[in-house]
C-alpha cells in the first residue's frame, strides 16, 4: 500500500476566498483545525466565493478548490457523495455558505491519525528537537487500517491519503487534487 500527500491544484483550478473574514478571523478559524479533533458546535459556517484575480476566471472549478489555508480541504457536494463512505470515520463535514454560480462546497476537518512510528521514521529536526520535516515515513502496523484520508499531528497542515482514496478520486473523475508519493522507510 502506498501513502500519498495530497494538495489542491490552484494553478489549474479555481480557488475560494472568504471575503467576509478579517485576517485575524481567518487565523482564528485556521487554528481550530490545528487540534485534529472534532469542532462540533464551535464551527460557524463561513461564506466563501470564487477568488477573482488575474486569469482565475479562465480556470475550471474543481472538486477540491484551495480554501486559502482556512481548512485542511474543501470538497464539492459531488465529491463528498462519492467519497463519504470511505472517509466518514476520519472527517467532520462542515458547511460553507455559497451562492450561484458556485455549487455547494464543504470544509473537511480531517482528524489526526497518530500512526507515525518515530523509532523507524527518518526526521530532520530543529535544534530544540522538534520535527522540521519527515524525510522517510514509517507507520505503526495496522494503525492506518480504515483510514483512507488523514492528517498527522507531526505534519500540519499536510493531508494524506491511501491508494483506496486515490483510486476513488481517479475512477470518479474528481478534479483538483494532486497526489504525491510519500517516501517510505524500506522494510527489511
Amino acid at each position: 500500500m502506498s501513502i500519498w500527500k495530497i494538495m489542491e491544484d490552484p494553478n489549474t483550478y479555481r480557488s475560494l476566498t472568504t471575503p467576509d473574514l478579517s485576517d485575524g478571523e481567518a487565523i482564528d478559524i485556521g487554528a481550530l483545525f490545528r487540534s485534529g479533533g472534532a469542532l462540533g458546535a464551535s464551527w460557524k459556517p463561513v461564506h466563501v466565493e470564487l477568488w477573482e484575480n488575474g486569469d482565475e476566471a479562465k480556470k475550471p472549478i474543481g472538486d477540491f478548490p484551495c480554501l486559502s489555508g482556512l481548512a485542511p480541504l474543501a470538497i464539492s457536494a459531488r465529491a463528498l457523495e462519492v467519497l463519504y463512505p470511505l472517509i466518514k470515520d476520519t472527517v467532520e463535514v462542515l458547511d460553507l455558505i455559497t451562492k450561484p454560480p458556485l455549487g455547494k462546497f464543504y470544509a473537511l476537518n480531517i482528524f489526526f491519525a497518530d500512526c507515525l512510528d518515530h523509532s523507524k521514521s527518518v526526521f530532520v529536526r530543529f535544534d530544540d528537537g522538534r520535527i522540521m520535516r519527515v524525510e522517510k515515513y514509517a507507520f505503526r502496523p495496522h494503525c492506518l487500517e480504515g483510514k483512507h484520508l488523514f492528517r498527522l499531528p507531526e505534519k500540519w497542515p499536510s493531508v494524506f491519503a491511501d491508494d483506496v482514496f486515490k483510486q476513488a478520486v481517479e475512477e470518479n473523475g474528481l478534479e483538483g487534487l494532486g497526489f504525491y508519493p510519500v517516501p517510505m522507510v524500506e522494510e527489511m
